[in-house]
């Protein structure tokens, strides 16, 4: 009789490529003026009021006094910031692009870089302390 053996093959390990977003693809200026132009049509406004009665609430389901509701709540949390976070991306995809920012030069002057004798240094000079003559 065979012994039973366990068959296990290795799964390829994934790479740098499988984690990496593709870059956005930012929309020409006639690409962002029709989609303000189909933002500002009726069908839209329309569709988007019916989008947004299918928001939810913020009232979760569920008795939150047992041991999940924390859980519970903070899903219900996770879903309306879900929501938000995907209608404020939809609509600044009208605005126009930001360029990034330069990185600015750091420019350090040479004077501390020079090298002070204690025999240049001139000594302080204290205000003379007021005697009090006595009465």
């Amino acid at each position: 009789m065979k012994k039973a053996t366990l068959n296990a093959g290795v799964t390829p390990q994934p790479t740098e490529i499988d984690f990496l977003r593709a870059p956005p693809n930012p929309l020409t200026l006639e690409e962002r003026t029709a989609l303000r132009t189909f933002f500002a049509s009726t069908a839209f406004r329309r569709a988007y009021h019916n989008i947004k009665l299918q928001e939810p609430s913020c009232l979760p389901p569920g008795d939150l006094s047992g041991p999940a509701g924390g859980a519970i709540a903070n899903n219900r949390l996770h879903q309306q910031q879900g929501w938000k976070m995907f209608e404020a991306a939809l609509l600044r995809q009208c605005s126009d692009p930001i360029p990034p920012r330069e990185q600015p030069q750091e420019k350090w002057s040479e004077a501390g870089m020079e090298i002070v004798s204690e025999k240049n240094i001139p000594p302080v000079k204290l205000a003379p302390i007021p005697v009090r003559k006595p009465k």
